[in-house]
């Protein structure tokens, strides 16, 4: 976590960011939730043969709010509501969005990453 983390209240907005590592090929519902659970509480490791997933969130002012180099597919982050840009990477894979948060709601992301070629 950023050394400057904003200063959240209860009525802050809450981001969640579902991370699913995708080698190319599409997967049922079902089937996808459970490897999501599976990545969530398995003893192995998390990027066994994977590079290291990277999360930053930026406000629209470009300062840092967050960042976290070695995130797990579940990430949960409390910020004040306004603008914010979130970026991940993985390798040199990298996908950013903005979005909005509102003020005591949540935010559900949900990103699909693939690494450099595997898909």
């Amino acid at each position: 976590m950023a050394a400057d983390t904003p200063v959240v209240t209860s009525s802050s907005a809450r981001l969640l960011i579902h991370v699913a590592f995708d080698a190319g090929a599409r997967r049922g519902r079902f089937k996808s939730a459970v490897r999501r659970l599976r990545a969530l509480f398995s003893d192995r490791p998390r990027h066994a043969g994977q590079p290291p997933l990277r999360i930053h969130i930026d406000d629209l002012h470009g300062t840092r709010v967050f960042a976290i180099d070695d995130a797990g597919p579940l990430i949960r982050v409390a910020l004040p509501a306004g603008t914010y840009q979130v970026t991940a990477h993985l390798g040199n894979v990298r996908r950013s969005y903005t979005m909005t948060l509102l003020q005591g709601q949540a935010f559900d992301l949900h990103v699909r990453l693939t690494p450099e070629g595997q898909g």
